[in-house]
């Protein structure tokens, strides 16, 4: 990703520098158009890199929270009895509260799970 910022950073300096030589008269029109259109195009596709790299960052980021979700429920006992605040702290980043009677559970890697809460009669 540092060399896509590079080469936008590199584009967008010589599209100022064609610019600046055309309001200072040394470019003509069409000369400037043609490198402007291929700089803007080139820019487009840069840009497009970029964002398809960040955001497969972010799912690699995911993947990796689930694998370790995994490994941890894996690695868990087989079967709980009691409320083991170890393991939740382990698995839940943050929970929720929507309403009275619906909270959110956010687990490590971004992962959230709903539930809704069943109120008793008063």
């Amino acid at each position: 990703m540092l060399m896509i910022n590079k080469a936008i950073a590199e584009a967008t300096e010589e599209s100022h520098k064609i610019s600046t030589l055309r309001a200072n008269g040394l470019l003509d029109a069409d000369a400037c158009a043609v490198r402007m259109n291929a700089i803007s195009a080139k820019l487009t596709q840069l840009r497009g890199e970029r964002r398809w790299l960040s955001e497969n960052e972010a799912l690699d980021e995911t993947m990796d929270a689930i694998r370790k979700m995994t490994a941890v429920i894996n690695n868990g006992p087989e079967q709980m009895n009691t409320f083991d605040e170890d393991l939740f702290d382990s698995l839940v980043e943050k929970v929720i509260a929507e309403s009275q009677t619906r909270i959110r559970f956010r687990l490590c890697g971004g992962l959230e799970l709903a539930e809704q809460l069943e109120v008793a009669a008063r």
